[in-house]
C-alpha cells in the first residue's frame, strides 16, 4: 500500500477570525470529567457513507481564567491574556474548518479545561457534543468534539504502584449507522525523564486500554475499537530503541520472544490487514497501525520524525464490519506546518503558532 499522506492548502486562514458572539452557545455539553454528555436530539455527521476521525495534541490550550493548575507561561503574570486565548481559538477553529475531508469526531490532548474545549467546539459549526476528562488538579486533560451523539462516556484512571498517572484514558461510544464504535483517547506519559525510566507509566496506560478491550470482547464478538491519541511511543520503538518490551510492540518474532508470550501491559501492532497475531500467541489482541504504510511522522524531535500520535484499529474493522479502513492522512501543511515543514509550535509569549504536533485523520467507509 502506498503512502497515503496528503497535503492541503490552507491559504488565508489567519484572517478568518470569527465574531466573539459565537461563544454564546446554547448547547448543553459534558459538565465534568466523569459524567456523560448532553446535546440536541437526533444525529449529525456527514453523508453517512464515510466516517472521519481526527486526533490532535493541541499543545496546551488554556483558557484565560488564570485559575487552576495551569503552566506558568499561561498565567496573566507571564503575559497570557483573553486576547491571546481568543485569537488562538479563532486560528485553530479556522484551520480545522478547512481540513478535508472534514472530521466527524475530533479527539484532542493537552486541553486545559472543559471550558476551553467547549469554546473551541462553539466555533466549529455542527459539532454539538463534547466530553472532557482529566485528573483532579491536573493542568491538562483530554477532550472529544463530535458531530455524532456520544452514547457513552467514561474516564479510566491509570495507577502505577499506588500512584495515579498524570492523565486518564478517555472512553467514548458513538452510534455510526447502527454500529457501535468504541474510541479510547489517550495521552500517555512523555519520555521526559528518560525513555526507559518512564516506560512503566506508558505500560500502565496500555494496560487500562487492554483491560477494557478484553471486557468489550467478552460481551461482543469483534468489537470495533479505535485507540488513538498521543501515546508518546513510536510504532517501531522496538527497532529504534532496542529489543526490549515497550508499551507498543510490533508483531515481530523478536518482539514476541522478548515479551515472553503473555500480553499484560503492552499493545501489539501490525501493518497486516486483518491484524491477526502471527508471532504472538493466538489470543493476543493485535491492532492495525497505518504508520507501517506511511512516511514521515507527526512530531519532530532532535532532527528526527516521530510517530507518537496514533490511530490503532481492532481486527473487527477488517472482518464483516460495515465500516472498513479507507485512509490515513497526516495534515502537514500550513498553518499546521512552519516554513521548515515541521509542526508550527505555539508560542504563548507571542501568541503565534499552532501546535508542536500535526493532526492525523482516519477515514472509514461503508462497506
Amino acid at each position: 500500500m502506498k503512502n497515503r499522506k496528503k497535503r492541503g492548502l490552507f491559504a488565508g486562514l489567519f484572517f478568518a477570525f470569527i465574531a466573539l458572539s459565537l461563544f454564546a452557545c446554547s448547547l448543553s455539553r459534558a459538565q465534568n470529567e466523569d459524567s456523560g454528555q448532553h446535546g440536541p436530539s437526533g444525529r449529525s455527521g456527514q453523508s453517512g457513507q464515510s466516517l472521519v476521525l481526527m486526533t490532535w495534541n493541541l499543545h496546551n490550550l488554556f483558557d484565560a481564567s488564570d485559575t487552576g493548575s495551569r503552566y506558568d507561561q499561561f498565567r496573566g503574570s507571564a503575559g497570557w491574556s483573553a486576547e491571546k486565548y481568543l485569537g488562538r481559538l479563532n486560528v485553530m477553529a479556522a484551520a480545522i474548518s478547512q481540513i478535508h475531508p472534514p472530521p466527524d469526531l475530533i479527539a484532542v490532548q493537552e486541553v486545559g479545561s472543559k471550558e476551553a474545549l467547549q469554546d473551541l467546539a462553539a466555533l466549529l459549526p455542527g459539532y454539538h457534543w463534547t466530553h472532557f476528562a482529566a485528573n483532579p488538579g491536573a493542568p491538562v486533560g483530554l477532550g472529544v468534539i463530535s458531530r455524532y451523539p456520544l452514547e457513552k462516556t467514561a474516564a479510566h484512571s491509570v495507577y502505577l504502584n499506588g500512584i495515579t498517572a498524570p492523565r486518564p484514558v478517555q472512553e467514548v461510544h458513538i452510534d455510526a449507522g447502527g454500529q457501535r464504535l468504541v474510541i479510547f483517547n489517550n495521552h500517555w506519559k512523555s519520555k521526559v525523564g528518560g525513555a526507559d525510566a518512564t516506560e512503566a507509566q506508558r505500560m500502565a496506560s496500555a494496560r487500562v486500554s487492554l483491560r477494557r478491550l478484553r471486557e468489550l470482547a467478552a460481551a461482543e464478538e469483534n468489537p470495533l475499537v479505535i485507540i488513538l491519541g498521543d501515546l508518546n511511543v513510536n510504532h517501531d520503538d522496538f527497532f529504534r530503541r532496542g529489543a526490549a518490551v515497550y508499551a507498543l510492540l510490533s508483531d515481530h518474532p523478536e518482539a514476541a520472544k522478548a515479551a515472553g508470550g503473555l500480553q499484560m501491559d503492552f499493545l501489539v501492532t501490525s501493518g497486516e490487514k486483518p491484524p491477526l497475531p502471527r508471532y504472538f500467541p493466538e489470543d493476543t489482541f493485535v491492532f492495525f497501525s497505518p504508520w507501517y504504510h506511511a512516511g514521515g511522522g507527526s512530531y519532530f524531535f532532535r532532527n528526527s520524525w516521530q510517530t507518537i500520535d496514533h490511530f490503532l484499529l481492532s481486527a473487527g474493522f477488517f472482518g464483516g464490519s460495515p465500516w472498513v479502513y479507507a485512509d490515513f492522512i497526516v495534515i502537514d501543511s500550513p498553518p499546521f506546518a512552519n516554513s521548515r515543514g515541521s509542526p508550527a509550535a505555539f508560542n504563548p509569549r507571542t501568541g503565534i503558532g499552532m501546535s508542536d504536533h500535526f493532526p492525523l485523520l482516519l477515514v472509514l467507509r461503508k462497506r
